[in-house]
């Protein structure tokens, strides 16, 4: 508002200021016109007449002088011919000056013009100095039409939204109540035990939302209605080939808050683990007891960084082994699952990833590998977000094509005609890698939120409350690891200390995935050196094979 105010008054000064330029530009050109006009100096005039000619002075025989020229003839020597003009001549009159203040008009005609000059030259700073305010005020206004018009859209949609909806709901209690004039006594009581049932259920939902008690309610829902419930049917999970697709592909499931994403993420996971990968969890919601039996799971975000950072690493050495080696695509990838290095990331609420982990060079190395060169290494991901845009994938500039043609699921959600909260409908989209064709498709049912991921081909001394303690060393050898590990510096100590307590051959990526302090910031290749220097100084053995490496310690 202030600047509205300093903008109308810079207004009228350069109006003023323009006028005002004008009437001295006026006055100047007037006061140089009179200072052309006119003589400044007074004139003698003067002719040679004889004694005895009296009217010898004619109009032609008249001469003129200016009267301080006719007095310095006084002070001319004799032999100056020009000295006895005034001598010889005879005076007849003195001709007065016609403009004698010429020379003061042409200064006050100088002054004007500076004047007006300089009056022109402030304006233009004035309005140069004016300009990047005019500039912020035009583009505030833009921007405040722009998000009313926005929110004059929205609120025409919403409006347009919600008459449809009355009008649906008045169409379908019309048709409701025609149903019931047509129904027999018989059938209303059926239908009122219906009713009965679904109250029961209803009661027995808000019931355990009120003391906490989990409820048994799929993941999208139960319908709110007998229609609804009639038009669900079942679902056999044969018919569902389309999920098959999301196992080995990195892709992205996204749709809004309560449309099922966290469930058909956690389905996702347990088919992943049957089908044989390590599944890793990236979930800054939930914590290690939401996931048991998958292999990894990370949730604070430095954490999540942590591994990203070692995805990025992993990814690119697999490359750098394939590059070097001699065997094929598919040849590569089955060795890798031979070796279990086959890795499927869960990536839970990416849409907060670029607000919370700084290290925006990082995200934008891990989306860029993880949508274009995880699947030939098997190391999938599947994202999880609310909407397919590049500010949901960790605000990464360039990523719109790579979304449009990567594999997705839309979720779609319904207004519960009782709570009127969106909840999911058990139904969605999907959109093929490389094809822009949406096709419907149906959710698998999901009893209840699944917490267990154990693989049919995990050993059952792995499942929860199965786990028995390892034995404890002898109080010998204990004493005397403590002892090698003590003329070890870091950080040496830590790699061997871990590589000793797993007893077996190790990678140096599972070394970089336990995330120790004093290797913060190191990378594989780091960790390579470092086994090597193990290996020299007696600590343990190493071995090379196709790029990779393995440590065994003494």
């Amino acid at each position: 508002m202030s600047f509205s105010r300093d903008q109308n008054f810079s207004r009228d000064q350069e109006r003023a200021n323009t006028i005002l330029v004008g009437l001295i530009s006026g006055l100047g050109v007037l006061t140089l016109a009179t200072s052309f006009h006119g003589r400044q100096t007074d004139l003698i005039e003067y002719c040679f007449k004889p004694n005895d000619s009296p009217h010898f002075c004619t109009p032609d025989k008249r001469y003129v002088m200016p009267v301080k020229e006719w007095q310095a003839l006084k002070s001319e020597p004799a032999s100056n011919p020009r000295s006895q003009i005034q001598k010889k001549a005879t005076r007849l009159r003195i001709i007065e000056a016609t403009n004698p203040h010429k020379w003061a008009w042409g200064l006050t005609s100088a002054f004007l013009f500076g004047s007006a000059y300089l009056l022109s030259k402030a304006r233009e700073r004035k309005l140069i100095e004016f300009l990047p305010q005019y500039r912020n005020e035009i583009k505030q206004s833009w921007l405040l039409n722009k998000i009313q018009a926005i929110n004059t859209a929205h609120k025409v949609e919403y409006a347009a939204n919600l008459d449809y909806q009355l009008w649906q709901f008045s169409a379908d209690r019309a048709a409701r109540l025609k149903q019931l004039s047509m129904l027999s006594p018989e059938e209303i009581a059926i239908f009122q035990e219906q009713a009965r049932l679904q109250a029961i259920a209803e009661a027995q939902a808000q019931l355990n939302q009120a003391t906490g008690k989990p409820s048994a309610a799929l993941p999208h829902g139960t319908p709110g209605t007998m229609d609804e419930q009639a038009r669900q049917g079942k679902f056999e999970e044969s018919n569902q080939t389309w999920v098959d697709n999301f196992i080995k592909q990195t892709a992205l499931v996204w749709g809004n808050q309560g449309s099922g994403k966290s469930w058909f993420a956690r389905y996702l996971a347990k088919r992943k683990a049957e089908q044989g990968y390590k599944v890793i969890i990236l979930d800054p919601d939930s914590n290690p007891s939401e996931w048991r039996g998958v292999a990894e799971s990370h949730h604070g975000f430095e954490d999540i960084a942590s591994f990203l950072r070692w995805y990025v690493d992993e990814l690119t050495h697999r490359y750098s082994r394939f590059n070097g080696s001699t065997m094929t695509e598919e040849e590569w990838r089955e060795q890798l699952w031979r070796d279990g290095d086959a890795i499927a990331v869960i990536c839970e609420e990416v849409t907060t990833w670029a607000n919370i982990i700084d290290d925006q060079d990082l995200l934008t190395k891990f989306f860029r590998l993880a949508l274009t060169k995880s699947r030939k290494q098997e190391m999938p991901c599947t994202f999880v977000s609310h909407n397919n845009t590049q500010s949901a994938l960790g605000n990464i500039k360039g990523l719109a094509n790579l979304i449009g043609r990567m594999l997705q699921l839309q979720l779609e959600t319904q207004v519960n005609p009782q709570t009127l909260q969106p909840t999911a409908s058990g139904k969605g989209l999907v959109k093929l890698d490389g094809n822009d064709e949406w096709l419907p498709v149906t959710l698998p049912r999901i009893d209840s939120k699944i917490t267990q991921f154990y693989s049919p081909t995990q050993p059952t001394d792995s499942a929860p409350g199965k786990i028995e303690p390892p034995e404890s060393p002898p109080v010998d050898s204990e004493t005397v690891e403590l002892k090698l590990s003590d003329d070890l510096g870091e950080p040496l100590k830590t790699i061997w200390l871990f590589a000793k307590d797993q007893g077996d051959w190790i990678k140096p990526r599972d070394i970089q995935r336990r995330t120790f302090a004093a290797l913060k910031g190191k990378t594989s290749e780091d960790i390579r050196r470092y086994l090597g220097l193990l290996n020299d100084m007696g600590y343990g053995e190493l071995e090379e094979s196709d790029g990779s490496v393995v440590f065994r310690a003494f």
